[in-house]
């Protein structure tokens, strides 16, 4: 990679984590400790659980995450900090947590 295609990758992931996106839960949904479903077949020997059942709302979105069999997002909620994976009525969503779009 040259130098300057590695700051132009640079400046554009530093754009992209900049600022926590939301997350639209429509439905109850399962804030989970690890980054992969309860009872899925893993390497480690971790087993998940859930840490709390988030209600339908927006939470703030701290990242994502694409695996080869499902996709998972990571969130911070009243609860803590977890992961839910993606499903109809778990979606991205424009703004922040609060609702603020920044168009004011």
């Amino acid at each position: 990679m040259t130098p300057r295609l590695a700051a132009a990758a640079a400046l554009v992931l530093a754009a992209a984590c900049g600022k926590p996106g939301c997350l639209r839960v429509a439905h109850p949904a399962a804030l989970l400790e690890r980054p992969y479903p309860v009872g899925y077949t893993t390497t480690r020997k971790l087993p998940n659980r859930v840490l709390a059942t988030l209600q339908p709302g927006r939470y703030e979105l701290r990242g994502r995450e694409m695996k080869k069999d499902f996709m998972v997002y990571e969130v911070r909620a009243p609860q803590g900090y977890g992961y839910v994976i993606a499903e109809p009525g778990v979606e991205e969503c424009s703004g922040d947590a609060t609702g603020d779009d920044g168009t004011r």
